[in-house]
C-alpha cells in the first residue's frame, strides 16, 4: 500500500511540472505575436501610418527577439538547475 501512495504522489509531482513546461513553452511561443499586435494597435490607434516598410521592419525585429526567446526556457532550467 506504502508504494502505490508514493508513486501516487510521485505520478502528480509529474503532472506538475509537466503542466508547468506546458504553459512556459506556451507562453514563450505567444509573447512575441501579442508583442506584435499590441504594437501595431499602439501604432494605429495613436494615429501612426502603417506603411509596409514600418510592418516589414517591426515584423522582423520582433521575429529576431522570438529566436532569443526560444533559448529562454532551456537557460532558466540551467540557470535554476530544475529538470
Amino acid at each position: 500500500m506504502q508504494v502505490n501512495s508514493t508513486r501516487h504522489e510521485e505520478m502528480k509531482e509529474y503532472r506538475r511540472i509537466s503542466i508547468a513546461k506546458t504553459f512556459n513553452l506556451l507562453a514563450a511561443t505567444l509573447a512575441p505575436l501579442c508583442a506584435v499586435y499590441a504594437i501595431f494597435v499602439t501604432l494605429s490607434l495613436t494615429g501612426v501610418a502603417l506603411t509596409p516598410a514600418l510592418v516589414f521592419t517591426v515584423s522582423s525585429l520582433l521575429d529576431s527577439a522570438k529566436f532569443y526567446l526560444d533559448f529562454l526556457p532551456p537557460s532558466v532550467k540551467g540557470v535554476t538547475g530544475l529538470s
